[in-house]
């Protein structure tokens, strides 16, 4: 109907003025104080603060994976190797929290993100510390010494698909992720992991385990499509953060799995292991605090 197509046209027209687009952008931004963005510049300017330390220190901060100290159980998880290391690593935790914060904001869940992200930064560097001592002496005997933010980078990536659910869940009552969101996820990510470093031998599964999803939710999603078409209406920006984390989501494995060719890149050790229990664990601790959440309230 051309009617309806000049209606659309102009509709989007008023939404991309000048005006339009700054009133929308303020109201995704709304309920994100200047405490917020303090706190949540905290650890890249402490990742950045250690990196001008002396040499001789930033290696006593590192993993000594055959001569550890106990300190370096918990530092290992924040000096880095090099610039670059560094670079690659602040890259993903702010697409990350760009991607969730608002979210979090927007579900009123700003103090879980919080909880969810100091919870992780302080077990995440034993957990895997004690995993590269256990497994990294035997299968990697090369590899002397162990650094950088990794396990808890990926961790915020796990929030991700959370949080995208939980919003929409708050939205729409209709749609509903409970369980299925983290299986799903965990379980994409597992299939993945074996495609790349199977070569492919896993490729019909996981494109099978994604049809399977879609059918068996296929009224969720339509409710879905429904609140993001609603949200396009009223802001792009928010709408776009909706769009874009799940299909983020779901390429940011593949972009943090280095494949077995590149495990070594310049002489470095990419960390693929810590890459992995790094997102399932931020699926894991999140998912779990949502549902006992939902659980306590009801039973309220």
């Amino acid at each position: 109907d051309k009617h309806y197509l000049m209606e659309i046209k102009k509709e989007f027209r008023k939404q991309l003025s000048f005006f339009s687009l700054k009133r929308q952008f303020y109201e995704l931004v709304r309920g994100i104080s200047k405490k917020d963005l303090l706190l949540l510049f905290i650890f890249p300017i402490l990742l950045l603060f250690i990196m001008f330390l002396p040499t001789t220190v930033q290696e006593a901060l590192k993993l000594d994976i055959y001569n550890p100290f106990w300190w370096q159980l918990f530092t290992q998880s924040f000096v880095h190797n090099n610039w670059s290391h560094l670079e690659g690593n602040l890259l993903g935790y702010f697409l990350f929290v760009i991607l969730t914060f608002p979210l979090a904001v927007k579900c009123k869940e700003k103090k879980g993100y919080f909880k969810l992200f100091l919870f992780g930064l302080i077990t995440i560097p034993f957990i895997s510390s004690l995993i590269q001592l256990k497994i990294y002496s035997i299968f990697l005997p090369n590899l002397r010494y162990s650094s950088g933010s990794s396990a808890i980078i990926s961790a915020l990536a796990g929030f991700m698909p959370i949080f995208w659910g939980l919003y929409l869940n708050n939205q729409n009552k209709k749609i509903s992720f409970d369980i299925k969101l983290f299986l799903f996820s965990t379980l994409y990510i597992t299939l993945l992991l074996a495609i790349i470093y199977r070569e492919g031998v896993y490729a019909v599964l996981i494109l099978t385990l994604l049809l399977l999803v879609i059918y068996l939710c296929k009224n969720i999603f339509r409710f879905v499509i429904i609140e993001i078409s609603q949200e396009i209406k009223k802001n792009l920006f928010l709408a776009s953060i909706l769009i874009a984390l799940p299909l983020f989501f779901l390429a940011t494995p593949i972009l943090i799995f280095p494949t077995i060719k590149t495990i070594f890149h310049n002489g470095a050790f990419r960390d693929f292991l810590m890459h992995y229990i790094g997102i399932c664990y931020g699926l894991i601790i999140s998912s779990s605090y949502f549902l006992f959440k939902q659980k306590v309230n009801k039973e309220r």
